[in-house]
């Protein structure tokens, strides 16, 4: 690969990590309510007991210690960076680290073809991001295991084509990676791999020990979602199997986004373009396994639709699960379009000179439309799902303050106490989904009868409570007050 390609590679690394970080220009904390709780269980990782005493507390709530390879991720991180200030960086940096491994993959697949995978780290780049899909804005198990995901699809691929072990081993190895770290990233291709395996059986035939590898990976995913969440061997597998069928409401905000609110329209007709090429080619054997990916996905999104069941993940992850395999066939789709547009031109009656202009001239203007099609409205998101600041920079002076007294449990509004123990090390009552009580957090914060104020506080053992208003009661004393929040120490 020459320098020039290299400069546009790097060129293009910049321009997705700022597309990405853009949304941090006015706001320099984390956005979501799951990045403060990874945070959170990341800084408990510290004290190994207390993180496993926190998940089976609030195991009802979300099955975190499945995410614990990220947790350790973060942890590890800790000790370079401070975590609530650097986060904000993180998501522009896997995203661009997403991007590679795509273009990676893509140029190797494509046969060393630099256009093809530069066009789909620029697709990538435009899928959309909110906080219902979550995506490339944030910095979640999901958008940590993206690259991984590319890689071992690519990697199995390869290794059983081309019955290479080492590629094989790669990607099976990626896959265990994955499995305390972000298991669904794993579980939601197993139709797929299963599919092309069995495409492949000749092959495999020759080398029967592969197919003992993947139920080895799947032994090893059941035997840590048993032990995470202390599960007996007889219960486990049933437990695994209810807890991989996901109904309708399972989010915190649910709602049935369309296809096309994750991926473009444009990039939609252009990957229907590319995989139309590939059939069109004969070439759909060498690619199987990814026409396999966006098709056997598109079947779980479409159960979903008809039965309101999401089966292998939540209909949110299926959705971003098959925008995210697209961009590979747009960029396919593309470049085909444009060499049969430079093939065509020459047929027309154009002079000499004036055929390299309209040559070049129309590559120009197509490749800025293809941009303003695909950036336009980026960062517009679905009212109900546009971004929202858990912590002002009055919370923070609040937790501040805080984070200066001796560890105690604290009433605070949900979104506040997301950020309690990574800011200032309290616990909170309860949040908007991970830890705690919340339904006990708004009776609290809806009531104007001071002694039911105070029975909430003292069954709870609060210590501490901050109030976006004035509390008239006198079951604390007012020690600090900041613009909007009070906060009061409970006698």
């Amino acid at each position: 690969m020459n320098k020039k390609y290299l400069t546009l590679l790097a060129l293009t690394s910049v321009a997705i990590f700022f597309l990405v970080y853009g949304i941090h220009w006015d706001y320099h904390l984390p956005y979501h309510i799951d990045e403060w709780h990874h945070i959170s269980e990341a800084i408990r990782l510290g004290n190994y007991g207390e993180y496993f005493d926190v998940l089976k507390s609030a195991q009802a709530n979300r099955f975190s210690g499945v995410e614990l390879g990220f947790h350790f991720f973060l942890f590890l991180l800790s000790f370079a960076v401070n975590l609530v200030g650097s986060y904000q960086f993180l998501p522009a940096v896997f995203a661009v680290l997403s991007a590679l491994a795509l273009f990676f993959v893509t140029y190797k697949k494509t046969g060393d073809m630099f256009w093809i995978g530069w066009l789909a780290m620029v697709f990538f780049a435009s899928i959309r991001s909110n906080v219902n899909i979550t995506g490339l804005w944030f910095f979640t198990p999901l958008t940590f295991s993206l690259p991984f995901i590319f890689l071992y699809f690519y990697l199995i691929s390869e290794g059983i084509a081309k019955q290479d072990n080492r590629m094989l081993f790669g990607g099976l190895a990626i896959m265990l990676l994955l499995v305390p770290t972000h298991s669904i990233s794993v579980i939601f291709a197993l139709p797929a791999l299963a599919i092309y395996i069995l495409l492949n059986w000749k092959t495999i035939a020759k080398q029967p020990w592969i197919l003992g590898l993947f139920p080895y990976i799947a032994f090893i995913g059941l035997f840590f979602y048993a032990y995470v969440l202390n599960l007996g061997w007889a219960e486990a597998p049933g437990h695994l199997i209810s807890s991989l069928q996901f109904p309708v409401g399972w989010g915190v905000v649910e709602e049935n986004m369309p296809i096309v609110g994750v991926y473009s329209w444009f990039g939609f007709l252009t990957a229907f373009l590319g995989i139309g090429v590939i059939i069109a080619r004969r070439e759909w054997r060498e690619y199987a396994l990814f026409l396999l990916w966006p098709a056997t996905v598109f079947v779980l999104i479409a159960l979903y639709l008809l039965t309101g069941v999401s089966y292998f993940s939540p209909y949110q992850r299926n959705l971003y699960y098959f925008a995210i395999a697209l961009p590979f066939f747009s960029a396919i789709g593309v470049y085909c379009s444009a060499i049969w547009l430079w093939d065509y031109l020459p047929k027309l009656p154009f002079k000499k000179n004036a055929l390299q202009y309209a040559r070049y001239g129309l590559l120009a203007l197509g490749f800025v439309l293809t941009l303003i099609i695909l950036f336009l409205n980026y960062y517009k998101a679905p009212p109900q799902f546009e971004l929202y600041k858990p912590v002002s920079a009055d919370d923070l002076a609040v937790l501040a303050f805080l984070s200066d007294l001796p560890r105690a449990t604290v009433m605070a509004p949900p979104l506040i106490s997301s950020a309690l123990f990574p800011v200032a090390r309290m616990d909170p009552m309860g949040d908007s989904v991970f830890y705690g009580n919340p339904e006990q957090v708004l009776k609290f914060f809806m009531s104007d009868d001071c002694k039911a104020q105070g029975n909430i506080l003292a069954y709870y053992n609060v210590r501490y409570v901050i109030s976006p208003f004035a509390i008239d009661c006198d079951f604390g004393k007012l020690i600090m007050s900041n613009a909007g929040d009070f906060l009061y120490q409970v006698r």
